[in-house]
């Protein structure tokens, strides 16, 4: 395979990826806009750490993107985690 073919590819395979986005996109803010305003409940406050209140802001990485960019930034670690000591 030569490398124009690959790198033809790999762009419309990004392109690809960003109109399933943009679709999803426009059916998120569909739902947010066609949802009641009720008020919803606080965020369950279960550990030892604060955990972010609905609604949460809308964020969005163009692809590739970087973790690092988000505003809130997401959680690998569990450090209240207790296992069941089996």
């Amino acid at each position: 395979m030569n490398s124009r073919n690959s790198d033809s590819r790999a762009v419309a395979t990004a392109q690809k990826q960003k109109n399933i986005q943009k679709e999803q996109d426009l059916r998120d803010q569909a739902k947010r806009h066609s949802a009641s305003d009720k008020e919803k409940p606080a965020a369950a406050q279960t550990g030892t750490r604060d955990y972010p209140a609905p609604p949460l802001p809308a964020q969005h990485l163009e692809k590739p993107g970087l973790e690092a960019d988000l505003e809130l930034e997401p959680r690998f670690l569990a450090p209240a985690y207790k296992g069941s000591g089996k």
